[in-house]
């Protein structure tokens, strides 16, 4: 979590770094909090989303850069959920 605010963690969301197939590891929304892997939790502000796609920590906290198509995963996910949330 990128604001560094306590909270349950029924209120985070995860996200996991799993490996795939093809012996390379990606970066996953886990909104189950099921995956294996490294994870790290972001609440559900759309400041930290940003700030976890644009800025380092997130890549710090799964001990390794991301691509530029995991930031892109969690721009496109930040802006399903809260769209959704402020829509209806």
């Amino acid at each position: 979590m990128t604001c560094g605010a306590q909270r349950d963690k029924r209120d985070l969301v995860r996200l996991a770094r799993v490996a795939d197939h093809g012996g390379g590891a990606r970066l996953v929304v886990d909104e189950q909090a099921r995956a294996g892997g490294r994870g790290a939790y972001l609440c559900l502000e759309p400041a930290c989303w940003s700030d976890a796609a644009d800025g380092p920590a997130l890549a710090r906290a799964l001990r390794g850069s991301l691509t530029a198509d995991e930031r892109e995963t969690l721009r496109a996910f930040a802006a399903g959920r809260f769209t959704r949330e402020h829509a209806g």
